[in-house]
């Protein structure tokens, strides 16, 4: 028997907040009326975004698959865009792979074992493959940057319109925002560095070998938007 549907404001902090956009209104809903959650989804607001289910969120400089469940402030929302992100999984299961097939290697060739042999080079195989997955397979997903962290989707797993609808909403709900609190844009202003400025930094840290080049080249184009 389904349970009872529940209403999207009673997932709002305050009851008060308008509704400006949803994504993933399929898994929203089914969350709502049944319970089940099958991908993330986010709700947007005049003053919050709230969202919940799978996603991918950033772990120093790679991407990982997670559960999330989290509100934010429409204010510390610091920007939204399209990236290519590699799965950090693929390189950790492939150098295991490869650690335990030397480690049968060397244990069935000690052992005169032709059997073990075979096994470490299918294990070698496998691993091999998830290597190369890592560097060469890419998930096209919509990012949101907020302070003190990020949060992805993979746009396969939603329609390309509800996303961009969802992006510009979010883009005027922050605009809005930062229109309705002029001593707030003010201190955004004096503090924020210029975008030249950023540029530099990451520039700096990518002649240190901090960061790589493909790291350095999104930095500055999401700088120069």
């Amino acid at each position: 028997m389904p349970r009872q549907a529940k209403n999207l404001k009673s997932l709002y902090a305050d009851q008060s907040e308008e509704t400006l956009g949803v994504l993933g209104g399929t898994y929203l809903q089914n969350f709502l009326t049944m319970g089940v959650l099958g991908k993330g989804f986010c709700a947007l607001t005049d003053k919050r975004v709230y969202f919940k289910g799978k996603c991918f969120t950033k772990n120093g400089g790679h991407y990982k698959s997670t559960k999330e469940q989290r509100t934010l402030d429409v204010k510390d929302i610091t920007g939204t865009g399209f990236f290519q992100i590699r799965l950090i999984a693929f390189l950790i299961i492939g150098i295991l792979a490869e650690i335990a097939a030397l480690i049968f290697a060397l244990l069935s060739e000690s052992a005169g074992d032709v059997d073990g042999l075979m096994f470490a080079l299918v294990v070698a195989i496998v691993g091999g493959v998830f290597l190369i997955l890592f560097f060469f397979f890419r998930i096209k997903v919509f990012e949101i940057e907020y302070a003190g962290g990020k949060i992805a989707f993979p746009i396969s797993a939603y329609n390309p319109q509800e996303i961009q609808k969802f992006q510009n909403a979010l883009r005027l709900a922050k605009d809005n925002y930062v229109a309705n609190q002029p001593q707030f844009a003010q201190s955004v202003s004096q503090s924020l560095p210029s975008s030249a400025d950023e540029i530099l930094k990451y520039k700096q840290l990518l002649d240190a070998g901090a960061i790589s080049q493909e790291e350095f080249e999104n930095a500055k184009t999401r700088l120069l938007q």
